[in-house]
């Protein structure tokens, strides 16, 4: 139910978005004296009126922006833009951090986005003193039976965003954070058939071989162990799942020819910051190689039709056309896709390919023997 604070704090934001200048200049002016004078009271009532599915959209989203602007200011001394003299107060502090990773599973990816940025400003002079169940409540909710897709894409990009901004390497290894990550994208991998969820797991296990690729891996015994025993379980996810994928109908549908893309860019990433693993495994490498030269051949028609510039043609081949490209603002044109798709597999392929020649003539020389 709307209180009149609520009411009040509505139409400013809706005062704010008008064509009258002086109506919006004024509007903006109550807007920070407002907050200024009780920043607990006001902040918890932006929200409230957000966590509301049934308000307008502009205007949540508008909220999420006034956010943005707010916390550094009203939130902490620990943020270097704080003006204060009030901040936010302990109570609404906790109520804002359950409300806004309730909103990572609201429907509209533009308010995931802004709960996202609200998370992480909050994420880096919260965590992990005062918000210690940060990332096992992402987890959870990402893994979840019960959690929507939405949610579990929403979780997945904060995931993703922590990794950039917040995760240290102590965390990485010895808070357990990469191997609860692979755990959980493994899991969720395992139970779900959503293509964008998989594309959006990929991702975030890109960020995470970046951030060990990054990290002092040799001032540890314990480290260089963990690093052995997840990189294996990394190839061996990408393996499995483009063997999944290995199917000639799959080559119609765009949003796999993307799904497979992303494993191949989580492999080329894993070769280009771990080679040796590739170089002490042949066996395995070898199997890949052979996969990705299998996978190059499927690409025969698509491909055809991209050089001969039958663009039409091209996009009848797809069954999916019109479904990507509304779930994918601003790729509206089938042959880039096809041109990553192609050039991640030969990137993979070229990789793996002084590995695979390498363990051909050992095994052909075994043979002569």
């Amino acid at each position: 139910m709307a209180t009149e604070m609520s009411d009040q704090v509505i139409n400013l934001l809706y005062a704010q978005i008008s064509a009258d200048n002086n109506l919006r200049m004024k509007s903006e002016l109550e807007f920070n004296e407002l907050v200024k004078n009780d920043p607990s009271n006001f902040v918890y009532e932006l929200i409230s009126i957000c966590l509301n599915n049934s308000n307008d959209k502009l205007i949540r989203q508008a909220i999420l922006l006034h956010l943005k602007r707010l916390v550094p200011q009203f939130w902490s001394i620990g943020f270097e833009s704080f003006v204060g003299p009030h901040t936010v107060n302990q109570d609404v502090k906790q109520f804002i951090r359950s409300s806004l990773l309730q909103l990572i599973s609201d429907p509209d990816s533009m308010i995931r986005n802004g709960v996202n940025y609200a998370i992480v400003q909050i994420a880096a002079v919260d965590y992990p003193d005062e918000w210690p169940s940060l990332l096992t409540d992402i987890y959870s909710t990402a893994t979840s039976d019960q959690s929507s897709d939405f949610a579990k894409l929403g979780s997945l990009a904060l995931l993703n965003d922590l990794f950039d901004d917040l995760i240290t390497e102590e965390q990485l290894f010895e808070n357990n954070v990469a191997l609860n990550v692979i755990s959980s994208c493994s899991l969720l991998l395992s139970k779900n058939d959503n293509i964008s969820i998989k594309i959006s797991i990929f991702k975030l296990l890109i960020s995470l071989i970046n951030s060990l690729s990054n990290s002092d891996i040799s001032s540890s015994n314990a480290r260089i162990a963990f690093i052995n025993n997840a990189i294996g379980e990394l190839v061996n996810i990408c393996f499995t799942n483009l063997k999944n994928l290995m199917n000639e109908d799959f080559i119609n549908y765009l949003s796999m020819v993307s799904l497979k893309g992303t494993i191949y860019d989580c492999i080329n990433e894993l070769y280009s910051s771990f080679n040796q693993f590739f170089e002490s495994n042949t066996v395995l490498t070898n199997d890949l190689w052979n996969f990705v030269l299998s996978d190059l051949k499927l690409l025969t028609q698509p491909y055809s039709l991209l050089i001969s510039k039958e663009s039409d043609e091209l996009n009848h081949f797809f069954k999916d056309t019109e479904e990507f490209i509304q779930q994918n603002i601003g790729q509206n044109d089938p042959s880039f896709i096809i041109i990553d798709f192609i050039s991640n597999r030969i990137s993979s392929f070229t990789n793996l390919s002084s590995v695979a020649v390498s363990y051909t003539h050992l095994r052909a020389h075994e043979t002569r023997r």
